[in-house]
């Protein structure tokens, strides 16, 4: 979320511009936060509707994910589901059953690498016996 798309969304009039799009720079770009901090009054006199018209353009436009937040052990269970259906023998969206600590610890660290946005080998090294 940037000044180009509070532009692009028109839902954000000119007057109003300026002070929204340093409010989403100070949200790190987060829609959600900016649409909390609309609702909080951060910006003096934006109108609700105006709110409302950002917030559905927001979520038609892929700013939004109307599916909850993951809980971390939802996430490592998507991961072992996700290596599951990758195996031989494995079929998408099977649960994997007897899933053994080796894999399951090997889920752990993949959901919490792919949480943190790590790049490829920038995680946890504990488990090498090479140095980094």
């Amino acid at each position: 979320m940037d000044l180009a798309a509070l532009t692009r969304s028109e839902a954000v009039s000119a007057a109003f511009l300026e002070r929204v799009a340093r409010l989403a720079d100070a949200c790190s770009g987060d829609a959600e936060a900016l649409l909390a901090a609309l609702d909080r009054g951060e910006v003096k006199r934006f109108r609700e509707d105006a709110r409302e018209a950002l917030a559905a353009w927001l979520h038609e436009h892929g700013y939004l994910d109307p599916r909850p937040a993951s809980t971390p052990a939802g996430c490592v269970l998507a991961v072992e589901r996700a290596l599951h259906a990758a195996s031989p023998g494995g079929v998408s969206g099977d649960a994997p059953t007897g899933v053994g600590t080796a894999a399951a610890t090997v889920a752990a660290r993949v959901a919490a690498w792919l949480e943190a946005g790590l790049p490829d080998g920038a995680g946890d090294r504990s488990d090498r016996s090479e140095p980094a």
